[in-house]
């Protein structure tokens, strides 16, 4: 992507990451929140008996951590291995495979979890635990940070 007309402004590498950063975070809790409610909608329009709006809203709710490690886990590549920026689409190939395939080809529990998105419980049919969601989301700030220091150091070619 050709950023010369934003480069050279008054902008600061920290200032252009941190912008992109901050858009992908909201699109993210949109995204999940726009899957909620349309789930509930739909499910709403054909049951008998809907599911509550919050049961829907809060079992989607509890993928954001997750969804946030995958934005950290892009920041810190384009921060500090810009030219790995494509393992990012393998991590996330993964975790799909992992989480939708991984009890039909009986992954281990380790596999499964080496994605963010095994550490989610299934809700509303199991339990949700907060600490492995706190987690998520501290492992997920960390990384942002790091990929945002990474990349306020580094020569960005355009």
């Amino acid at each position: 992507m050709r950023i010369e007309h934003i480069l050279g402004r008054a902008v600061s590498r920290t200032q252009l990451m941190g912008g992109y950063l901050l858009l992908s975070v909201v699109i993210g809790f949109l995204m999940v929140s726009l899957g909620a409610i349309g789930l509930w909608s739909a499910g709403a329009a054909v049951m008998e008996e809907e599911i509550a709006f919050g049961t829907i809203y809060g079992a989607a709710i509890a993928y954001l951590p997750a969804t946030l490690v995958m934005i950290g886990v892009s920041s810190f590549l384009i921060g500090c291995f810009p030219k790995a920026t494509f393992f990012v689409w393998i991590y996330l190939l993964y975790s799909f495979f992992a989480l939708y395939l991984g009890d039909i080809l009986q992954l281990p529990k380790w596999a499964r979890e080496l994605s963010p998105f095994g550490h989610v419980a299934q809700a509303p049919i199991e339990k949700v635990i907060f600490m492995p969601l706190f987690t998520l989301s501290l492992i997920a700030a960390a990384l942002m940070v790091i990929g945002l220091i990474g990349f306020s150091k580094r020569y960005v070619v355009t």
